[in-house]
């Protein structure tokens, strides 16, 4: 196992990394080194903050594993790792190839850490999919003691001939839609587009930041950790790097969708999408507010639906968050969970049992 710390350490295994990501099937945007070196790039701040523990077999890299380091507690001080999860990481996993024994890469990686020099009493995955590599071996693994809980969830649509997918819906969602469309496309110079030539995707996110921010996104939220700052892309200058340097680099190697409606010249609604291995996943969506009645996010949605289902390539759509927008197309609900991996030794029992006193107290 090697570290790698920060902007530099990740520039040395970049490469690697990506060869990586074609012996995983189920690769997602969150395995991918391309992620997190716009994460690190966004700004100042972030360099050392995650360190990227590299497996190898012989000379070939075979998992990679981003984790964060903190002590907490004012008593007893508890050394965590953690897979990073925050704003812009806002899934977690490791990357481990398909021909690996992904139980064994993880139990290496856990016993591995004390003798690398970074001692851990609880390892911590948070917002991981419950289909995830770290999820799945978690819940089954023996050799630690393991507490996981449901947190969230998101939608998955699985795609098939569209006639299909329009069976699966309510009539009046279907009718609703179609009035909305032909409602619009009274209006002149309608235009339903998908562009995925990396030029148009590059301009067409530039006017993206300003649909954005020119509807309720343009108010404040709360950011992981309850930071407040803009929900806009373009309203955060960290937010506003890390998504132009994504939407950039994956638009290079064709993977990068934009669902656009237009009346005129004017872009009224679009939809980024990631393809990764056959899944498709929704990255950001905005709609001009004047535009409302026509529910253009709606149309645009069906429309990169439409277009999906008949170029083929993709397996199903996976809308990130539990948001209601793709709620009427009937997806599966896939939940998020995070995970404590407790370690063997007596901090790490004195913890659990903690944590299992905690949780019974509440249970009563």
């Amino acid at each position: 196992m090697r570290v790698f710390k920060g902007r530099s350490g990740l520039a040395e295994v970049f490469d690697a990394w990506q060869s990586l990501m074609n012996r995983i099937d189920r690769q997602c945007f969150y395995h991918h080194p391309v992620w997190f070196d716009a994460f690190l790039k966004r700004g100042s701040g972030e360099d050392g903050r995650i360190i990227f523990f590299a497996i190898y077999r012989g000379s070939t890299l075979v998992a990679v594993f981003p984790v964060e380091l903190t002590v907490r507690g004012r008593i007893l001080k508890v050394r965590q790792a953690s897979l990073p999860v925050r704003d812009q990481l806002y899934m977690s996993d490791c990357a481990i190839a398909d021909e690996e024994d992904k139980v064994k890469i993880i139990e290496y990686f856990l016993e591995n850490l004390h003798p690398a020099g970074y001692r851990w009493d609880v390892f911590v995955a948070r917002d991981t999919l419950e289909n995830s590599c770290i999820a799945t071996v978690l819940n089954g693994l023996s050799s630690y003691r393991v507490a996981s809980k449901n947190t969230d969830y998101c939608s998955v649509i699985t795609v098939s001939p569209y006639d299909e997918m329009l069976r699966r819906i309510t009539r009046n969602f279907r009718k609703n839609v179609t009035k909305r469309r032909r409602k619009l496309e009274e209006l002149p110079d309608v235009v339903f587009s998908v562009e995925s030539d990396p030029a148009k995707v590059a301009s067409t996110f530039d006017e993206f930041l300003v649909l954005e921010s020119s509807g309720w996104k343009a108010g404040k939220s709360r950011a992981r950790g309850d930071v407040p700052e803009p929900f806009a892309i373009a309203l955060n200058e960290k937010k506003k790097n890390f998504y132009k340097r994504v939407v950039t680099a994956f638009a290079e190697r064709n993977q990068m969708r934009v669902v656009c409606v237009r009346v005129g010249p004017h872009l009224i609604a679009a939809r980024f999408w990631l393809l990764l291995n056959e899944v498709c996943y929704s990255l950001k969506t905005a709609y001009d507010e004047a535009y409302s009645a026509y529910s253009p996010g709606v149309l645009a949605f069906d429309h990169g639906l439409r277009q999906i289902a008949e170029t083929g390539g993709v397996r199903e759509i996976n809308t990130i968050t539990s948001g209601r927008a793709a709620d009427d197309w009937k997806p599966e609900k896939l939940r998020y969970q995070s995970m404590i991996c407790f370690a063997n030794s007596v901090t790490g029992k004195v913890i659990y049992l903690a944590y299992r006193i905690r949780a019974a107290l509440r249970n009563q």
